[in-house]
């Protein structure tokens, strides 16, 4: 029992002195792991310190990105460098064409480098007046209002055609064709009774001693359609005649005939067609654009290209209300003298429509303008910028000769790029910027304007 007591006593002293030799060392690895704990690369001090590190951290790639030098090939804006070099696709020197993100999204500016490996060239906007006249094509066609319709005084058959070929020139009482009526074949022989029941011969006929009776069948042979002349003849001879010849009431030009050889026509049916070339007619194709530029009464000039050299000039007459559907035109007519008949039917013509002198508007050249389809745009330079240019969407009207006419968007004494503008373009979109294209630029542009 005593020898346990002592035994225990050992142990307990023996661990009281590792104790006492062991505690140094853990309140030294207490305070180094303390220390250790408290540095920024350790898991705590990342946790501690992790909103200022982050926000440092984005601050500088934000300074980094702004300022950051875009380089991009001008034949291939979709290539796009960190770095100056060689454009892989067509081994061409890359060009810079962003380093300063503090211009606005439509803006961008070009080191004179840049510039000048671009080749820009600007022009400035100066006010023109819209030309006064508008250019119209069309044709030569036939008066309607002077063409005339033969038509048939009694129903019966086309027996001969003296005129059968459309476009024949024709004179005033030319033989057109012979009909056989039994109608007016009956009221002839009705004639024939009369005169010889009643002794009534030419010569009285001439004297005009007549019965009534017979006065009142040359009436009915008159409204039948036969001429005095031919009524007179069937007088002399005594004798009905069973084919009875249809003569043209003018001269003119056969525009349609309208019945063969050996037709059955009825009373009132259309035989032919004729016009008078000394009277025509000239339509034109307006387009729709134009149309508000065009008033009754207009004086106009027109050429053909058949007739070098002559000249010919009419008025407005009528105004189609109608647009046709096929072309987005609007015709026009007016009317021509053409007393030597040198005008034909058909003949393409080029006239001029001279309107009032218009208020003069902003023009740039043609190439300035960049199209999309539904918007117009211009890359405006920055006044102030040695090589910042701003795209600007724009309203436009007409061209007169190589200008584009603008009604909203530009004001006299600005520069536009006439050359170059494809480059400074594709950069801002290479930039992730508004473009011509870019849905976003137009909302920007839009919300531009509702501010006036």
């Amino acid at each position: 029992m005593k020898k346990e007591r002592q035994t225990w006593k050992i142990r307990l002293a023996r661990g009281y002195h590792l104790f006492l030799s062991v505690t140094p060392s853990l309140v030294a690895i207490i305070f180094l792991y303390a220390a250790v704990m408290s540095l920024p690369g350790s898991k705590e001090g990342k946790h501690r310190g992790h909103t200022h590190l982050e926000s440092e951290k984005t601050a500088k790639e934000k300074k980094s990105e702004s300022t950051a030098e875009i380089y991009t090939c001008s034949m291939h804006p979709s290539v796009r460098s960190f770095t100056p070099g060689k454009c892989p696709i067509c081994g061409m020197d890359l060009i810079l064409v962003a380093g300063d993100s503090s211009t606005g999204s439509w803006e961008i500016s070009l080191t004179p480098r840049a510039l000048a490996l671009a080749a820009v060239e600007t022009s400035r906007v100066v006010l023109r007046k819209p030309t006064n006249e508008v250019r119209l094509i069309g044709h030569v066609a036939y008066d309607e209002g002077r063409e005339v319709k033969v038509a048939s005084w009694v129903s019966g058959r086309i027996e001969h055609l003296y005129v059968n070929i459309t476009g024949q020139k024709i004179r005033a009482y030319q033989p057109l064709m012979s009909i056989y009526s039994p109608e007016l074949y009956t009221a002839q022989l009705e004639l024939v009774r009369l005169l010889k029941s009643t002794g009534t011969n030419e010569n009285q006929y001439l004297q005009g001693v007549i019965t009534s009776g017979v006065e009142s069948v040359k009436t009915k042979l008159r409204l039948l359609g036969m001429s005095g002349g031919q009524i007179r003849q069937v007088i002399r001879t005594r004798k009905a005649m069973e084919r009875v010849v249809i003569y043209a009431p003018q001269g003119g030009t056969v525009t349609r005939r309208h019945v063969s050889l050996g037709s059955y026509v009825a009373t009132g049916s259309p035989l032919i067609s004729l016009s008078t070339e000394h009277k025509l007619w000239v339509f034109f194709d307006v387009q729709e654009k134009d149309l508000h530029l065009i008033r009754l009464g207009q004086g106009l000039t027109y050429s053909v290209d058949a007739l070098k050299g002559l000249a010919f000039v009419g008025r407005v007459q009528f105004i189609d209300p109608l647009v046709d559907k096929a072309t987005g035109t609007i015709r026009v007519r007016a009317s021509v003298d053409n007393p030597e008949a040198l005008l034909k039917e058909g003949m393409y013509i080029r006239g001029v429509a001279h309107t009032a002198e218009l208020k003069a508007l902003p023009s740039v050249p043609i190439q300035a303008v960049l199209y999309t389809g539904r918007r117009s745009v211009v890359y405006v330079k920055v006044p102030g910028k040695e090589a910042a240019f701003e795209g600007r969407q724009i309203t436009i009207g007409a061209r007169t000769g190589s200008y584009q006419l603008v009604l909203e968007g530009l004001r006299e004494g600005e520069e536009v790029v006439t050359r170059g503008n494809f480059m400074i373009d594709s950069a801002l979109q290479i930039s992730a910027r508004s473009s011509m294209m870019s849905h976003e630029g137009e909302q920007v542009r839009e919300k531009d304007q509702g501010h006036g």
